[in-house]
């Protein structure tokens, strides 16, 4: 994206407000649609019908309130991660959204909103929102600020075939999700055929501890300041999700032989005691 020229987003728009202020007293079990940060997934939007929030149409004149549309995007302006961004479903709900989530209408003559909302999840322009990042407890980006973040601009014949690519590649995961998926049934279906229910065991399966035929060791306690930027890779917990191992994020440590039986070998398991509990993967990773 480096080749093409950057322009500021506010330059792209033809409307670029922030939702409107609406309290919990304001709220209503129906009326219109209150569109929240919650809502806003990154690059898709999260409908949570569960959870819908409304306003009354007294409240919305009250207020004063910009009302959202269908192909409008939506930038939430807190984490995580700040700056994610989705296009507003077409609805026959009338549509407000909240303070944090800024309303992007953009000029189609320069820009495409499914463009942009694709740019949203690169790396580049999450480094753009992070140089403007700001508050200690709540992490947070201004308006004012958002509006400033560079888009690269090529043309619209060029930002178009940006989106049908990635339109293809998001079809082609989703799909190969939802394989995964029904082989992880299949597995589960498969299991229960042969060894039947484990809590009824009506199988008749002998029972034993899971110390009495494993080698159980505990993890060590590190902290923070024990990380270095290179030597033996630490697996953490955010390694470990759904049977799956994960490289991202590995820090590591400076070798000391006294740490010897934490090592770990090609096909241990590794189970998290913290967070969600038991998420059981192969390492397959060996630690010299």
């Amino acid at each position: 994206m480096g080749k093409w020229k950057k322009v500021p987003l506010k330059n792209l728009t033809t409307l670029m407000v922030d939702g409107d202020w609406v309290e919990s007293k304001d709220q209503s079990t129906e009326g219109i649609r209150l569109v929240q940060t919650g809502n806003i997934g990154e690059g898709e939007y999260l409908d949570k019908p569960k959870r819908a929030k409304y306003i009354s149409e007294k409240t919305f004149i009250y207020l004063s309130c910009t009302e959202v549309f269908g192909g409008d995007v939506l930038v939430s302006r807190l984490p995580s991660p700040v700056g994610r961004a989705c296009i507003l479903p077409q609805s026959n709900t009338r549509m407000v959204t909240a303070v944090d989530c800024t309303v992007i209408r953009f000029d189609k003559a320069r820009c495409l909103s499914k463009y942009f909302v694709y740019f949203s999840m690169t790396i580049l322009y999450q480094y753009e929102v992070a140089k403007h990042i700001a508050g200690s407890t709540r992490v947070r980006i201004s308006r004012k600020n958002l509006e400033t973040v560079r888009v690269p601009l090529p043309s619209l014949e060029i930002q178009e075939q940006i989106a049908q690519t990635l339109d293809t590649t998001s079809e082609l995961l989703s799909m190969r999700q939802q394989q995964l998926a029904e082989l992880d049934n299949l597995i589960k279906s498969t299991f229960y055929y042969m060894f039947g229910d484990p809590v009824g065991n009506e199988k008749g399966w002998k029972v034993i501890q899971l110390a009495d035929c494993l080698s159980i060791v505990g993890g060590y306690a590190f902290k923070s300041t024990d990380f270095s930027n290179e030597g033996i890779p630490i697996i953490k917990i955010g390694n470990i999700n759904s049977g799956t191992f994960h490289d991202k994020g590995i820090s590591f440590w400076n070798y000391d032989k006294k740490f010897d039986k934490y090592l770990l070998y090609p096909n241990d398991i590794v189970i998290s005691l913290t967070g969600t509990v038991g998420k059981d993967d192969y390492a397959n990773v060996c630690i010299l």
